[in-house]
Parts: structure tokens; sequence; C-alpha cells
């Protein structure tokens, strides 16, 4: 009986947190400074606009613009993003990456658990991402 117990609890756990991460769609911000990135990543430098939509599509904009466009896919505690096009996008051989999330009310933190882009890598990972409006208030 014991058991049952503890694998229901497990299992309401895991789906509160999977309700949780699933609700994290809506529009968040991050700004990268000079210290964040190398000489060669200046382009970065600016405010981040990124836009998560339920449909499991982003687009991260730099100063009003769309720099880059995609899906995401959310598996329990990670996130996978994948580029599709944009002047900023990631090349194909490094259009995927992978990040460990965590949501709180107001932020998502991504760490970086495989990804070959390093521009995408500094816009989520740098800072944690604060959220402007979820998507029932756009």
């Amino acid at each position: 009986m014991k058991k049952f117990i503890i694998v229901v609890v497990l299992c309401v756990s895991c789906m509160a947190y999977a309700q949780q991460l699933s609700t994290f769609a809506g529009s968040y911000t991050t700004s990268i400074s000079e210290a964040d990135v190398p000489p060669e990543g200046k382009d970065l430098v600016g405010i981040w606009d990124i836009m998560l939509s339920e449909q499991n599509q982003f687009t991260a904009s730099k100063s009003g613009e769309v720099q880059t466009r995609g899906t995401y896919l959310v598996q329990n505690d990670h996130v996978s993003f994948a580029d599709q096009d944009g002047p900023n996008a990631c090349p194909k051989e490094q259009a995927a990456g992978t990040y460990q999330v965590s949501f709180d009310v107001d932020t998502l933190t991504f760490i970086a658990v495989d990804d070959q882009c390093a521009g995408r890598k500094i816009i989520l990972s740098s800072h944690a991402l604060t959220r402007k409006k979820a998507l029932n208030e756009l």
C-alpha cells in the first residue's frame, strides 16, 4: 500500500510540473550586454523579446525586428528549440538545441544541455527571461 501511495504522489507531482511548464507560453524579454558576448558576437547585444506560443512556435526579436522563427517542444523539464528562418537563425547543422528549463511565475531559466548554436545559447542562457505578458494577456 505504501508503494502505491508513493507512486500516486510522484505521478501527481510530475503531472503538476508538466502542467506548469505547458503554461509558460507568453512574451518574455532579456537583455544581452557586451559582457555576455565574445568580441565577434556584438550584434547580439541589446534587448531581446521572445514569444512562445501555445502552438509550440517561437519568435525571437531584437529592437522590434524578428531575428529568428522556429518551433519548440517541451518534454518534462527540457525544451528543444529548432530554428526555421530569420536573419539570425542558426545554420541548419546547428538548428536544434536542447535546454533544461525551470519556470517561475515571471521567469524562465534555461541551462544549455546540447546546443552548438552560440547565438541562441547566449540569448537563452545568459540571463533568466522575464515574462512581459502571459499569452492570455496579449
